[in-house]
């Protein structure tokens, strides 16, 4: 087996198939790319409606893809959404995050809550959330 490196390792199996997978910007034709881009947004709808805020962090993920991809839809989505103030809490829950850490001796796990406070400011502002 042979291997090299440039931005990430290759392993070459001696005596096997190697694919390689490439696309040049520009090479799917604008009306398809248009029709793919609002296909994956509406199963990215789907999806949210489907399993809300309450599932998991994934609809973060999901938010994200979709404010990359139309984020004028996704923040009018947001803002309706999150009229609700069972929506907005479960949404906020997407922000906390919990990690534990213990030091060499000690037989306590100390368990450290974040909330992520930046990432917030990426889909609402502070003060469209109400006290």
């Amino acid at each position: 087996m042979s291997f090299y490196k440039r931005n990430l390792p290759h392993y070459q199996p001696i005596g096997y198939a190697y694919f390689i997978t490439s696309r040049l910007v520009g090479t799917i034709p604008y009306s398809i790319y248009k029709k793919l881009k609002k296909v994956l947004v509406l199963k990215i709808q789907e999806w949210i409606q489907k399993y809300s805020f309450k599932e998991d962090k994934i609809s973060l993920s999901m938010l994200y893809v979709w404010q990359k991809i139309d984020e004028k839809n996704m923040k009018s989505y947001l803002q309706k959404r999150l009229n609700n103030k069972e929506e907005l809490l479960h949404f906020l829950k997407l922000f906390n995050s919990v990690t534990y850490s213990q030091s060499l001796g000690d037989y306590i796990t100390r368990e450290n809550k974040k909330f992520n406070y930046k990432n917030i400011r990426d889909f609402v502002g502070y003060d469209s959330i109400e006290s």
